[in-house]
């Protein structure tokens, strides 16, 4: 099952997110993810980020999205 495969996310959930990476051009997709996380995760948000999180499996996008999203402690 894709990240395609998940019907009307809510936008800018991490569920909504993975669809992006699936479909979107990668350097869309890290303005998305700069704007998505918190501002100590900034600087990770990059091309290479996006090609990585791309090879995960739908469930691991998700928890690796949601792991950016934590406030830095």
């Amino acid at each position: 099952m894709g990240a395609r495969s998940f019907e009307r996310s809510k936008e800018y959930s991490a569920e909504w997110i993975a669809r992006r990476i699936r479909e979107e051009n990668k350097f869309k997709i890290v303005k998305i993810l700069k704007t998505w996380t918190h501002s100590s995760q900034e600087d990770n948000c990059s091309t290479t980020l996006v090609q990585k999180l791309n090879q995960l499996t739908d469930l691991d996008i998700i928890l690796a999205l949601k792991a950016i999203k934590i406030k830095k402690q």
